[in-house]
């Protein structure tokens, strides 16, 4: 276990009504029972990163109990940073293949302008476009190949990255990974 690392579960406790036959009455009954929501997250103190292992509206859920626990003294606010960044730090240690990028304010006419995301086949074509548009970029996927295994990631410029592998074997990747977030990486120019 990593020391920096802080590991939680919030538990979300929801009533909810189902529907029941009593054997007794013979007839349908509706009662109110009590689930639990398990919603896994660690604190990493060594790069001041909160890691939510769910969708969005868990981490929010986990975001407003941490300030409420904290009386409101515990300060968490997203990040933002260039996924190109990230994708810079994390070639710098591993071999990488892009698989699809998100230009936003892509423009399609004089007057026209929309979003295109492109999934990628042609690594050139992807790091041309990824030079061509580098300020527009707002979501990279791309597989990190480590020894023998293979990481997905998807790289959001909102603040979020999501790793859609099982990732118990991978603290060396996600560090690699937190560095680019916190800063660790550098711009590059994809030739």
């Amino acid at each position: 276990m990593e020391p920096s690392l802080i590991t939680a579960y919030l538990l979300l406790t929801r009533p909810e009504i189902q529907q029941v036959y009593d054997e007794d009455t013979q007839e349908v009954t509706k009662e109110e029972i009590q689930t639990v929501e398990m919603i896994p997250f660690r604190v990493d103190t060594k790069y001041g990163i909160l890691e939510v292992f769910a969708n969005k509206d868990s981490v929010s859920n986990v975001t407003n109990k941490i300030g409420q626990v904290t009386s409101w003294e515990t300060t968490i606010e997203n990040t933002s940073f260039s996924p190109q960044q990230v994708l810079s730090t994390i070639e710098s240690r591993y071999r990488v293949e892009l698989n699809s990028i998100k230009i936003s304010d892509y423009p399609i006419t004089d007057s026209a302008v929309g979003s295109f995301q492109i999934d990628i086949d042609d690594q050139n074509l992807g790091r041309d476009l990824l030079n061509k548009h580098s300020g527009d970029i707002s979501y990279l996927g791309a597989s990190v190949k480590t020894d023998g295994e293979s990481v997905t990631i998807g790289i959001y410029n909102s603040g979020s990255i999501i790793v859609y592998n099982n990732i118990d074997n991978m603290a060396t990747v996600l560090d690699v990974i937190k560095e680019g977030v916190v800063g660790g990486g550098e711009e590059v120019n994809y030739a």
